[in-house]
């Protein structure tokens, strides 16, 4: 048997794969943010494999592509609300020397460990509102999860993430829009 008489059947195959994956990630997509409760994280398999192959919208990517411009290479990075870690693990883990991505949900932790594992990456189930985790962090990235905390709690993890950053440190990651005027800390 030669390679030629296998390509065809295998893209065939994989042709078919894609095309299951993308409508049962769609259907996932539906179930979970149509009809309440809706979650505070997801899977972001089903961005790639719906969002980005059928709706044609990367949007998506920004939280990683953007912050991981501004990643010190070798440096130490802490990650807010990770949820299922895809940033965390696509984009972060190559550059970083030290990892650490937190989130207050077990299941997005536990998701995050199964799919997203990488070395030097640790998953841990830390609330940021009381606290963030101790250590000095060179980047500090807080990506899409604003929206879940109250001005002054925002005000509050700021101000934790000064105290965690280095004097050149940085901290990034976008947010959806909104007209919350946090004060100057």
């Amino acid at each position: 048997m030669n390679k030629r008489t296998l390509i065809g059947p295998l893209g065939r195959f994989n042709a078919a794969i894609r095309w299951l994956a993308a409508r049962t990630h769609h259907l996932e997509t539906k179930l979970l943010w149509r009809f309440p409760p809706q979650p505070v994280w997801h899977d972001h398999f089903s961005d790639q494999y719906w969002e980005m192959a059928y709706r044609r919208t990367s949007h998506w990517l920004g939280r990683g592509v953007f912050s991981r411009m501004v990643l010190k290479p070798g440096g130490s990075v802490l990650e807010l609300c990770c949820g299922d870690g895809l940033l965390f693990e696509t984009f972060f883990s190559t550059s970083a020397a030290t990892v650490l991505a937190v989130d207050s949900d077990v299941a997005a932790i536990g998701h995050a460990r199964r799919f997203n594992a990488a070395p030097g990456v640790e998953y841990r189930v830390h609330d940021i509102l009381g606290g963030l985790p101790s250590g000095h962090f060179d980047n500090i990235v807080w990506a899409g999860s604003l929206a879940y905390f109250t001005e002054a709690e925002i005000v509050t993890i700021l101000r934790a993430a000064v105290v965690s950053l280095g004097a050149t440190a940085i901290l990034s990651g976008p947010t959806v829009a909104s007209n919350l005027a946090v004060p100057a800390l």
